[in-house]
């Protein structure tokens, strides 16, 4: 019988580790956090970060964009991908406004 109890023992936490769904609360919230201060770190690169300083001047010299669009795709892309990734989290009842505003404050 001894033999088996660690074979019990990894089927039962392999079992409950399939069975639990979602996230816990702290883990959701830690995740969100986590993917809107990238999103805010990435937006504060075009606004006061090095790539902002470039940008501003075009804007105000009325250049080109173009040097700008690559960089520009890219970031986009990014925060896309961050919305779609936080749309995927699964989230408790009471945390449904959050996942609502959350989703709904990146376009």
């Amino acid at each position: 019988m001894n033999r088996f109890a660690p074979l019990l023992l990894a089927t039962s936490l392999g079992l409950l580790a399939a069975c639990h769904s979602g996230m816990s609360n702290r883990d959701y919230l830690h995740e969100n956090v986590a993917s809107w201060n990238g999103t805010v770190s990435m937006v504060e690169q075009w606004t006061n970060g090095p790539n902002g300083e470039s940008f501003h001047a075009s804007l105000q010299d009325g250049k080109s964009m173009q040097q700008h669009r690559f960089g520009l795709k890219n970031a986009h892309k990014e925060i896309a991908d961050r919305l779609v990734f936080v749309q995927q989290f699964t989230h408790g009842k009471d945390a449904d406004a959050l996942h609502c505003t959350r989703t709904c404050s990146i376009p």
